[in-house]
């Protein structure tokens, strides 16, 4: 769908296109017309991004059950997915007190960056392997 504007309407404005894609969208976003999701697909903008758009003009996020949902799907997808670890210290704790179990239940593989090897946990057993590239 297009939706034309006459230039002396766009030329009043005195916004760029993309400035008025990302009006209109928020202004619909306020309506509770679409959501926040739509409007980040729509405008291209990142969470981050859209969050300070609002805070420009004084809004808050409209987050409801559908948003909810949408986020706990999101993760469950890419937590799923990968897991990425900074700190070992909490496997090495588990390990020191015999409860790296609890890691397997809940990830067949856990891969852990280091300098020069990566840890991998299979089978509740922490093994070092030398990093291929």
């Amino acid at each position: 769908m297009n939706i034309a504007i006459r230039d002396r309407i766009f030329l009043a404005t005195k916004m760029s296109e993309e400035e008025l894609k990302i009006e209109l969208a928020i202004a619909l976003y306020k309506q509770e017309k679409i959501s926040s999701g739509k409007v980040r697909a729509w405008t291209g903008l990142t969470v981050l991004q859209f969050q300070r758009e609002l805070a420009k003009r004084g809004l808050c996020i409209n987050y409801d059950v559908e948003d909810l949902l949408e986020d706990v799907s999101t993760l469950r997808s890419r937590l799923l997915t990968m897991i990425i670890v900074s700190d070992t210290s909490p496997i090495t704790n588990l390990a020191a007190i015999a409860h790296l179990h609890l890691l397997q239940q809940l990830y067949n593989r856990l891969v852990i960056p280091t300098r020069d090897s990566k840890l991998i946990l299979r089978n509740g057993v922490l093994t070092r392997c030398a990093v291929s590239f």
